[in-house]
C-alpha cells in the first residue's frame, strides 16, 4: 500500500517516484542554496503564494533534517488549492528558467516540482 496516497496499487505510483525525487534533490542543494531560494520565493513576485509557501516548507524540512529534527515533507496538495494549480505550474517554470544559471542542484529541484505539480494526482 502506498503510504503517501494510501492506494492498494502494490507497485510504486508515479506520485510517489515524483516525491522521492524532490527528496533526492534536495539533499543534494547545499545550505546556502536552500537559503537563496526561500530568499528568491519570499523576495519576488506572490505570483503562486501557496505554491511558494510550499517551497518554504521543503526548503525548511531539509535544513531541519540536516540538524536531526525529523517531521513529515508534505506533499504540494497539502498546501496548493487545486484552483491554484494552474497558476503554480506556471510560476514553478518561471522560476526554473529563472535559475536555470544556478546549477544543477536548483534545476534538478525544481524540475521534481515541476513533476509533482504536472501529475496524475493533480488537477490541471
Amino acid at each position: 500500500m502506498c503510504k503517501r496516497f494510501r492506494h492498494r496499487d502494490r507497485s510504486i505510483c508515479e506520485s510517489c517516484i515524483e516525491h522521492h525525487q524532490a527528496k533526492a534533490a534536495l539533499a543534494d542543494l547545499a545550505g546556502a542554496e536552500l537559503d537563496a531560494l526561500v530568499a528568491t520565493v519570499d523576495d519576488g513576485p506572490q505570483i503562486a503564494p501557496s505554491l511558494f509557501a510550499w517551497i518554504e516548507h521543503v526548503c525548511d524540512w531539509a535544513q531541519n533534517r540536516r540538524e536531526g529534527l525529523d517531521f513529515p515533507l508534505r506533499p504540494p496538495e497539502d498546501a496548493i488549492e487545486p484552483r491554484e494549480d494552474a497558476a503554480s505550474i506556471d510560476a514553478a517554470l518561471l522560476l526554473r528558467a529563472s535559475l536555470a544559471a544556478e546549477g544543477q542542484a536548483v534545476t534538478a529541484l525544481l524540475d521534481a516540482i515541476v513533476a509533482l505539480l504536472t501529475g496524475k494526482e493533480r488537477r490541471q
